[in-house]
């Protein structure tokens, strides 16, 4: 995970207009944080690149968190 994350260190800093045009419009937003499922579909356990903005719409912090399929299976059919 800390490998993972040191790759995209170089994020902090960067506008939200740079990272949608570098990884695209497929991401989830909520509460000023961008989250991107990497190498993986959202149904198979993965990793999702949390990008969390300030008030300017700069890069405040990027962190990475494993999905976990259990978590992600009751979310989708709890609804």
């Amino acid at each position: 995970m800390i490998k993972i994350k040191r790759k995209f260190c170089y994020l902090i800093g960067k506008t939200k207009e740079n990272i949608i045009s570098n990884f695209g419009k497929n991401y989830v937003e909520s509460d000023n944080i961008l989250y991107y499922t990497i190498n993986r579909t959202w149904f198979t356990k993965g990793v999702t690149l949390s990008i969390k903005f300030d008030q300017h719409d700069k890069v405040k912090s990027v962190s990475t968190m494993k999905n976990n399929y259990t978590l992600i299976w009751h979310s989708v059919f709890d609804r």
